[in-house]
């Protein structure tokens, strides 16, 4: 059914060498929605899923308009973020298939 979802998987990405500062990442790629990654793959490609990255249980969007929460790196910080990835419905009818998405992100210092 639209809206379902399928247990997230974590992934961090870290930063090295910090100088002290507040950071944040911006995620962006090819999208359905706002908030939802086109998937794509070799034939058959799965069609009515996407795929969402999440910071804390929460969507964020993937269009490159919003980053993350901003945290503080470098000088002793934890210099990780943490994210899920999860499938989403986006139709009640899918189909099966290769289901691959790619999102660059950008590392915003403040």
């Amino acid at each position: 059914s639209s809206g379902l979802a399928s247990q997230p998987v974590n992934f961090t990405i870290s930063l090295d060498q910090c100088d002290s500062a507040n950071a944040s990442i911006t995620f962006s790629g090819t999208t359905e929605t706002d908030e939802v990654l086109r998937v794509t793959g070799t034939s058959p490609v799965a069609t009515g899923v996407g795929i969402q990255i999440l910071e804390n249980g929460t969507p964020l969007k993937v269009d490159g308009s919003a980053s993350s929460a901003i945290k503080a790196v470098g000088a002793g910080n934890a210099d990780e973020f943490t994210f899920t990835a999860r499938y989403i419905a986006l139709s009640n009818s899918i189909s099966a298939g290769q289901a691959n998405a790619t999102a660059q992100f950008t590392v915003k210092y403040q």
